[in-house]
């Protein structure tokens, strides 16, 4: 359950829950933090089919993922929609932490009740009702964060928090898996973001600033190379490991200045950079 932490007026910890925590494990001072996007791509729906496709698919990757060493699996796929494998799925979450992803425009429903935080920050993304996985899912999650984000102009910003129906802030995925990824609580002390013993200024929209153009390593996998039994254990153990789309028409975002980057790079590479990445 969530926690707020006072030390002073202008200092609040926003305290991991115990499942966003769930899977964390101590690492050396020196450890690189590490992440591999895994993407459904255009030969990957020839064998798979078009999306979406069997969610049978995510059962094998949280699998995989279980067996290579993976320090936990985000699925970065809407699943609001109930299937005949949501059960498998729901079974498959237990053996690794699961992260999901939810965005606005659902139904007026419970936002997300112990996956919320308290605390304050500047100007927060305020969210209506969210569309959020089947309930199975849910309830099997290790977190669940929003993916909206305020464009364009956010060539080196960072959604962070998000309000719901005024019941406390969301944590964005991208936080969630940052947070994941180093084993650490992310802080706010007096405008910034500490995390992973690195420190982010917030802007006045409550966004860490966060130059993820500038990422120099956030190549990927296709699905088909993850599930192959002849991958590398060495290229997974260790990460968090997220699975997206990514075919060659995949939808583009306009972050400003020229710059227009494929939705889940753009995803991976925010994720990267609030994680310490290069």
């Amino acid at each position: 359950m969530s926690m707020l932490r006072t030390t002073t007026a202008l200092i609040f910890a926003l305290i991991l829950g115990q499942h966003a925590l769930a899977g964390s494990n101590e690492t050396s001072s020196t450890a690189k933090p590490g992440a591999m996007l895994v993407l459904i791509d255009d030969a990957s729906t020839v064998k798979l089919g078009a999306m979406p496709i069997d969610r049978l698919t995510y059962v094998k990757a949280i699998q995989r993922g279980k067996a290579l060493g993976a320090k936990s699996v985000t699925i970065k796929l809407f699943l609001e929609s109930p299937t005949n494998r949501d059960s498998e799925l729901a079974a498959a979450m237990q053996s690794i932490p699961v992260f999901l992803q939810t965005r606005s425009g659902g139904v007026d429903r419970n936002p997300l009740p112990g996956l919320m935080r308290q605390g304050s920050i500047p100007n927060p993304l305020e969210l209506g009702p969210l569309v959020l996985p089947q309930e199975v899912l849910l309830k099997q999650a290790a977190g669940v964060g929003f993916v909206d984000a305020r464009l364009p102009d956010s060539h080196d910003r960072v959604e962070l928090f998000a309000t719901v129906q005024k019941a406390g802030l969301l944590p964005s995925l991208q936080l969630l898996l940052a947070e994941n990824i180093t084993s650490s609580r992310a802080t706010v002390v007096a405008g910034r973001l500490t995390l992973g013993g690195r420190s982010f200024e917030i802007d006045q929209e409550g966004r860490a600033k966060c130059p993820y153009l500038q990422i120099r390593d956030a190549s990927h996998i296709s699905i088909e190379s993850f599930l192959d039994s002849k991958l590398n254990e060495s290229l997974i153990r260790g990460k968090t490991v997220i699975v997206g789309y990514g075919r060659s028409d995949s939808p583009k975002i306009d972050v400003g200045l020229g710059n227009s980057v494929p939705v889940h790079e753009y995803f991976f590479r925010q994720v990267l950079c609030l994680a310490g990445g290069r």
